[in-house]
């Protein structure tokens, strides 16, 4: 996969683009040495990148993320990486579409299942070797465990929390290890 490029001019003119720029853009080269940056930055962020160009041009480089509009009306997210020599604005961009989109969608799964576990009148309790100590435990858990909060429940183990017999009379140490182990 080759990274988009693209030189702009003083007047924010492109100057020349890579294949992997029209691909991005949906433009053709001749196309887009036709057009400005600002013609494919998304209104919102439009004041962002005039802030970015202002910050490459003081400082020599930046690295943000804008919005841009393809050919086809799509709005895509890009990383880019620029440099400001010579008079002119080199920049490397990245499609962050996909990326932006699997995140978002990571932080709603994990919210719902945040939310699940939190709310939950079961008592659900996480646990990981090689100790089996609590790593965490929903508020439902902590409450059956007698414990305090969170924190006094993941510093203990379960055998630590339970009484010394289960109510089969096997030793709750042992039962905890075999049940662990099942």
């Amino acid at each position: 996969v080759h990274e988009a490029f693209c030189a702009i001019g003083p007047e924010g003119r492109f100057l020349e683009v890579n294949e992997a720029y029209c691909r991005m853009s949906g433009y053709s080269r001749e196309e887009l040495l036709e057009r400005s940056i600002r013609d494919l930055e998304v209104d919102e962020s439009s004041a962002q990148v005039e802030a970015h160009i202002a910050q490459i041009k003081r400082d020599g480089s930046a690295r943000f993320e804008s919005h841009q509009r393809r050919k086809d009306g799509v709005i895509i997210a890009v990383e880019v990486a620029a440099q400001f020599s010579g008079g002119v604005l080199i920049g490397f961009l990245r499609d962050m579409t996909a990326r932006k989109a699997a995140e978002e969608a990571l932080l709603a799964s994990e919210q719902k299942y945040r939310t699940l576990f939190e709310s939950s009148r079961d008592a659900i309790v996480a646990l990981f070797p090689p100790d089996w100590n609590f790593a965490a435990g929903n508020p439902a858990a902590v409450e059956m465990f007698g414990a305090s909060n969170e924190a006094d429940l993941t510093s203990r183990g379960p055998a630590e929390l339970s009484p010394d017999r289960q109510a089969d009379g096997e030793s709750s140490a042992v039962k905890a290890r075999r049940m662990i182990e099942t």
